[in-house]
């Protein structure tokens, strides 16, 4: 699946390219050219289908998973940094309008943006193609970039690896202490660690749920390989 089989589904509505400008218009563009419309209108409606259309997925997938694992799969495969993946695999940032500050900081590949950005393109999706169209172009980009999602959602969730680990070979649960909070206001960055009895690992990210699995990674990494543990 690519952006152009989406994009020309999206033209073929008579309001489709109104839609897709919308979609690919940030906040601080429209400010800084007064437009009456931004993609958060349609990120909104783009996050509803996203949890839809993967609950229903995961659902038939794993038909003798629980309740809570189901959970637990999907919010890995919505995160943040799983939809701005797929926003890079799609290409989208290059495309996305955004006003001179937030250009000139690189705010097309933040992975707040991104995600939001695929978000308001699954809601322009949703209007001009449907539920049915919307499902299928999903359900196709994220079985070519999340082939096993009980697999990714290992991967993509450290801080729930970690403490599986550190309560199971260390008998407590781990702490996550911000350390420093740095950049401009709009757009933060988070220094923090990640602390298991007298082992201590950094993260740094742009968001402190970023930092703080990023810290946990590497507090697993090492505390695996000091203890000799998988």
């Amino acid at each position: 699946m690519d952006f152009k089989t989406i994009k020309d589904e999206i033209l073929k509505h008579p309001n489709g390219e109104k839609y897709l400008t919308a979609a690919f218009t940030h906040r601080s563009y429209a400010t800084e050219h007064h437009l009456d419309y931004d993609n958060q209108r349609l990120e909104f409606l783009g996050d509803a289908v996203l949890e839809l259309v993967t609950s229903s997925y995961l659902f038939t997938r794993y038909p003798k998973a629980k309740e809570g694992d189901l959970t637990a799969i999907r919010a890995a495969m919505v995160r943040e940094e799983t939809l701005a993946m797929l926003a890079r695999n799609l290409k989208l940032g290059g495309k996305l309008l955004s006003g001179k500050g937030e250009r000139e900081l690189q705010g097309h590949k933040r992975n707040s943006t991104l995600a939001d950005l695929f978000e308001a393109l699954l809601g322009a999706c949703h209007i001009a193609c449907g539920y049915e169209k919307t499902c299928e172009f999903l359900i196709e980009i994220l079985e070519e970039n999340i082939p096993d999602p009980v697999l990714s959602f290992k991967q993509f969730n450290p801080k729930g690896e970690l403490q599986e680990l550190t309560q199971k070979h260390l008998g407590l649960t781990p702490q996550y202490k911000v350390i420093l909070i740095s950049g401009p206001p709009h757009c933060p960055c988070y220094d923090v660690e990640a602390v298991a009895g007298k082992f201590v690992a950094p993260g740094h990210g742009s968001s402190k749920r970023e930092a703080e699995g990023k810290a946990a990674q590497k507090l697993r990494d090492y505390i695996a390989s000091t203890l000799g543990v998988e």
